[in-house]
């Protein structure tokens, strides 16, 4: 986005935000990419794969109900092992 300041009317010489003083515009593709548009997309999904915010049926947004990651809830289900501890000696 290019213009989203502006320089104030002489004299005063400082940086205003632009609320249509100027126009604004974008310029796509002016520096190479780092990343592909299809690494990108990608990561997008992760990304919303991974999250914990749920949408509902009627459009309330709310967290899982999970706390935290099912490693931990994997190692609450395990029993402990029947051995028996022996006393020092």
């Amino acid at each position: 986005m290019v213009y989203k300041t502006c320089c104030a009317e002489y004299p005063y010489k400082r940086r205003i935000k632009n609320h249509g003083q100027r126009e604004q515009f974008a310029i796509y593709e002016h520096h190479p990419a780092i990343i592909s548009k299809e690494q990108y997309e990608m990561v997008q999904q992760e990304k919303q794969r991974r999250t914990n915010i749920v949408v509902t049926d009627g459009g309330i947004i709310k967290r899982k109900e999970t706390r935290y990651s099912m490693k931990s809830r994997a190692a609450e289900t395990l029993e402990p092992s029947n051995r028996a501890i022996s006393p020092a000696q």
